[in-house]
């Protein structure tokens, strides 16, 4: 069963963060490159980010050779590919060139010609640029993210040979992965032709750390050197499309209101989801369900919903989003608690209309928090305040006062109880 992934706050602190320059700034292991096809007409490659990727997020990939001191001098002439994010890509989304937008052939000083993939093994290599867009070409002050080889089942080739290459600065084939080598044997040219996923943990990951493990982990990779592909690499490939995280909830509350208990919630993706079923609960143990919202099947851009409690229940509820699948699955939300104290439609006023005497009187009080001081003023239809009474703070939800000295006319009586008002329109007649 696959979770509910919350993803509540995107933390600074060793993670990605937004540059104008270039969108999102990607840390080494931001994203994986999970598929290499050196056979297609034309080669193709497929990425999954790991973080958001925002609109106008820039990255390069390249087959071009590096080592510790970066790519060859003075230029490699295998050429690039350049991404540019033409929406919001969140995490987990699979990215494919031929296929997806984005892509176009990238040159600069330090590599030209054109992006192909050689068929006798090869590397990608993926960068951004270092000086954010200035005037130093990105090829030349790379920030590498990622390197995937197919070449060797290690990182101990020359740069300088067009299918091989060492492990570029920044990058680790160990804890935390950001490189992975996936030939068949430790020599050069020990190589595979295409590599895919092989889907070993499956296509629908519960989180980023299991997403990660999975795609970052060099066994669960088919390997092949073929230009006709086998059905278990042809369906491995097919299974690769969309987001391979379920449906990611950014925010889930609820809040007291006069209509009830409003509760809302968004989505930054999602995934095969058909519908959320609403459950409550008064111990937040036993829940049952009180509505269902229709999901929007799969979605890669912020979604809104929400759902009106027009029953709640006095004192404290607990709630929860049950989201299913169109296959059957489900996975729970986190659980929220909402206090419904709002005294507005429990607030009994009478007689009305009035002469000599009015009561106020809060409908099963012992049900409310009753904090802070409560007053009761009157203001006439002018919206002079005729009349104040300090309940103070010992307030119980109950009270009656004269109002002899009103004359005939229409007032609106204001109860205040700490923070909680209510107000009602009464008729004086004498």
């Amino acid at each position: 069963m696959k979770k509910l992934l919350l993803i509540l706050a995107l933390v600074l602190t060793g993670a990605s963060y937004q540059l104008q320059a270039q969108g999102t700034v990607l840390n080494a292991g931001d994203l994986a490159v999970i598929y290499v096809e050196t056979n297609g007409t034309p080669d193709g490659i497929g990425f999954v980010p790991f973080v958001d990727l925002a609109a106008g997020t820039v990255i390069y990939f390249t087959d071009c050779g590096a080592d510790g001191a970066g790519f060859r001098s003075p230029a490699c002439t295998e050429g690039a590919q350049q991404y540019t994010a033409p929406a919001l890509i969140p995490a987990g989304t699979f990215v494919q060139n031929p296929g997806d937008a984005g892509f176009t052939s990238y040159t600069d000083s330090r590599i030209t010609g054109s992006f192909s993939l050689a068929s006798s093994g090869d590397q990608v290599l993926v960068f951004q640029d270092s000086d954010l867009g200035n005037a130093i070409d990105p090829a030349q002050e790379p920030r590498f993210i990622f390197a995937i080889n197919t070449n060797q089942n290690q990182f101990t080739g020359d740069k300088n040979d067009s299918n091989e290459t060492s492990l570029p600065p920044g990058l680790s084939t160990t804890a935390p992965i950001s490189a992975i080598a996936i030939g068949s044997g430790p020599n050069p040219n020990d190589e595979w032709d295409n590599v895919v996923y092989d889907g070993s943990d499956g296509y629908d990951f519960p989180d980023i750390a299991s997403m990660k493990a999975s795609l970052l982990d060099a066994s669960n990779y088919l390997g092949e050197d073929f230009s006709t592909h086998s059905a278990a690499y042809t369906t491995a490939l097919n299974a690769l499309s969309g987001n391979l995280l379920p449906v990611e909830l950014i925010n889930f509350s609820g809040q007291a209101n006069a209509k009830g208990v409003e509760l809302r919630w968004s989505t930054a993706s999602e995934k095969d989801n058909k519908y959320f079923s609403i459950e409550k609960s008064f111990d937040g143990r036993r829940f049952s369900n009180i509505g269902y919202v229709e999901g929007n099947g799969n979605s890669f851009t912020v979604l809104e919903y929400d759902f009106l409690d027009a029953n709640p229940s006095k004192g404290w509820s607990y709630y929860r989003l049950k989201q299913v699948d169109f296959n059957g699955s489900f996975a729970y939300s986190n659980t929220i608690a909402v206090r419904y104290d709002i005294i507005a439609n429990e607030v009994n006023m009478f007689p009305n209309p009035a002469s000599n005497e009015l009561n106020l009187q809060i409908n099963d009080a012992a049900a409310f928090e009753i904090d802070g001081e409560a007053r009761v003023q009157i203001y006439n239809a002018t919206k002079q305040m005729v009349k104040e009474l300090h309940l103070g703070n010992g307030f119980n939800g109950a009270t009656n006062f004269s109002i002899s000295e009103l004359p005939t006319g229409i007032y609106m009586v204001r109860l205040q109880v700490g923070t909680q008002e209510f107000f009602e329109k009464l008729v004086i007649s004498k």
